[in-house]
């Protein structure tokens, strides 16, 4: 619906009440990504990672985060991170 500012708000109600929910740092990660939020995605898919430490998906939204940031070489770090299981 693009109102990633609610989104975002109920994502941080749900942490403050299961600090350990996984999903929902990952979640208002990609909420924050789509609110040009690019720094702060970055952190929550960082915390996102401390659970799942091997999520693909987490990393190359990791890598579009920089991208959009311009930060090409950490882009390309993370691009290549989420590619490395193949």
């Amino acid at each position: 619906m693009g109102n990633y500012e609610k989104a975002i708000e109920a994502y941080d109600f749900s942490i403050v009440l299961v600090d350990d929910f996984e999903h929902a740092y990952f979640n208002k990660a990609n909420a924050l990504s789509n609110n040009n939020q690019y720094e702060e995605a970055i952190e929550n898919y960082e915390h996102y990672i401390e659970f799942e430490k091997e999520n693909d998906d987490a990393f190359c939204y990791m890598g579009e985060c920089y991208l959009n940031l311009d930060k090409y070489d950490d882009a390309l770090k993370f691009y290549r991170k989420s590619n490395s299981s193949e």
